[in-house]
């Protein structure tokens, strides 16, 4: 589990242990927001969205790690 602020990546090899957390995180923390704010977001497969960066897993054993979209956003911010 790695956390970043409000956000957070879990990985497991098993996918009963991620449901498992996911309902834990859900019926904890979801709640908290009566706004709606602490919607949590739940990506499964390969490739990830995670704090600007795309995270590519789809080679096994190997992640690769790209700033594209994110550089793109910045640069665009600044035109």
């Amino acid at each position: 589990i790695f956390f970043h602020g409000d956000d957070c990546k879990l990985s497991h090899r098993k996918p009963k242990v991620m449901d498992k957390m996911i309902e834990y995180l859900h019926q904890e923390y979801e709640s908290m927001f009566e706004d709606g704010s602490g919607k949590m977001q739940v990506s499964r497969g390969k490739i990830h969205k995670y704090l600007g960066m795309t995270l590519d897993f789809t080679i096994h054993g190997q992640v690769k790690i790209s700033m594209f979209d994110y550089i793109e956003e910045i640069l665009a911010a600044f035109e």
